[in-house]
């Protein structure tokens, strides 16, 4: 505890950080061409099914699960990916932006 004899001294909230710039967002699926779009449903549609395939990896760790389905579908076909999420393959930031673009476009469907 503080001694009651101390004098009283609040302390100041501290300001704000900056806000960091955001690449812009992916989430609007139907502004992207229809090759994109249609690559898109298709991947969503794969990591859907082998989330059910594999319940009990999916239900320990859904976004580890997901991250992992995604990594193996993206590296078993590399030459299908978009030019928009080529990155993904290799970058963990744009396998997390493009995982973030499939669940958003499966929860509008669900």
């Amino acid at each position: 505890g503080r001694a009651r004899s101390a004098p009283y001294h609040p302390v100041a909230d501290p300001a704000p950080a900056p806000a960091v710039p955001q690449p812009p967002e992916r989430s609007h699926t139907e502004d992207l061409p229809e090759p994109e779009q249609e690559w898109l449903r298709r991947t969503a549609w794969t990591l859907v099914t082998q989330a059910r395939e594999n319940p009990v990896y999916y239900a320990t760790s859904p976004v580890a699960a997901l991250d992992r389905f995604l990594d193996t579908h993206l590296r078993t076909r590399p030459e299908a990916i978009p030019s928009a999420w080529a990155r993904a393959v290799h970058d963990d930031d744009t396998r997390a932006d493009l995982l973030d673009t499939l669940v958003d476009l499966v929860a509008a469907v669900e």
